[in-house]
């Protein structure tokens, strides 16, 4: 094949990815967001700390699917895209999906901190997983990386870096030479590495644990049967968030890397379809929470099954009352229409 006849197979590649694989993900990624929201919001988990933190990232995966995927797939789908001709809403989708990506590796960090308080030998430690540190921990959190990414909205415009294409990004300087390293190390080195650290400090400590109702005894350690099956989900979110991070970032440094080196036209249309793979990983991941859970957690399971049967049996129920209503009125009709016979 030709370098040109190569540079129109990534493009392709490049649409195909976000067209295509979006609206799948977007799917998928709401069905199972919906479905976790649904579970962890029952009385039965909501009373534990640690759904507070499952709560946050599947709300975050939602703004990531919603504000990150959504107008990519958008533009390719019906070829509008709103960031080149509209500046204000250029730097709102760069804020958005800036932030929406940064903050379910931040939750899932802090979910990662609380499950090594509540598996710790300690009971005076295991008591500090508390409602009021998950809410504190989930707002500060949340406002830090509000406040990092404030200055999208000064330093980023519509430019024109050849003629006849458009973009949205930074301007050339020091803040997009910033965002570019600081993006690597925040969102590709230092969220995996530190959820390497908790989730095996986490898993040690849930090696060494028995499954019972939590005692005040300071020289046991005791975890109540929710607590260890929010801890296994837990650990399953951190290693699918490692894989995809590691993966992204791999990706996203050789693209940058190799950007200077070979400028045709052809390793141009590679670099942007390898690094729109990057972030479609990021998507991906988004949308696989509920589906990992289901597999790992036989208490998730279980309460997807009360949820699918109460709707189900809801909807029903519906049914049969809008179908008795009609068949009601029907008759009522029937009875108006009858003609009245009179004897002469």
């Amino acid at each position: 094949m030709s370098s040109s006849d190569m540079t129109i197979i990534y493009q392709m590649a490049t649409i195909n990815l976000f067209k295509i694989d979006g609206s799948i993900i977007l799917i998928l990624g709401n069905l199972g967001g919906i479905l976790n929201l649904c579970v962890f919001t029952q009385k039965s988990l909501r009373q534990k700390p640690g759904s507070i933190y499952f709560i946050a990232f599947c709300i975050s995966n939602f703004l990531v699917l919603w504000f990150g995927l959504f107008p990519f797939t958008f533009s390719y789908i019906f070829n509008i895209d709103l960031s080149i001709s509209h500046l204000i809403y250029c730097r709102f989708r760069t804020y958005t999906l800036n932030v929406s990506i940064i903050l379910p590796e931040s939750y899932l960090i802090l979910g990662s901190i609380d499950r090594i308080l509540i598996t710790s030998r300690n009971a005076l430690i295991r008591q500090r997983s508390t409602y009021h540190l998950a809410f504190l921990s989930i707002s500060i959190i949340t406002m830090i990386w509000l406040l990092f990414y404030i200055p999208i909205w000064f330093y980023t415009e519509i430019q024109s870096p050849v003629p006849g294409v458009k973009i949205c990004f930074f301007n050339p300087g020091f803040y997009a030479l910033f965002m570019s390293y600081s993006t690597m190390f925040i969102v590709g080195i230092l969220p995996p590495l530190l959820m390497t650290i908790f989730g095996f400090i986490t898993w040690k400590n849930l090696q060494r644990i028995r499954i019972y109702p939590i005692t005040s005894d300071h020289n046991t350690t005791n975890l109540s049967s929710r607590d260890h099956q929010l801890t296994r989900m837990l650990l399953l979110e951190i290693c699918i968030a490692i894989i995809f991070s590691l993966s992204g970032s791999i990706l996203y440094i050789y693209t940058q890397v190799t950007a200077n080196i070979n400028t045709s036209l052809e390793h141009q249309a590679l670099n942007y379809f390898l690094l729109s793979f990057s972030v479609n990983l990021v998507f991906i991941r988004a949308c696989l929470s509920s589906y990992s859970n289901f597999i790992i957690s036989k208490v998730f399971r279980k309460n997807c099954r009360k949820i699918l049967v109460k709707y189900f049996l809801s909807y029903c129920h519906q049914r049969f009352n809008e179908i008795n209503t009609l068949q009601i009125t029907a008759r009522g009709t029937i009875l108006r229409m009858r003609p009245i016979t009179t004897m002469n």
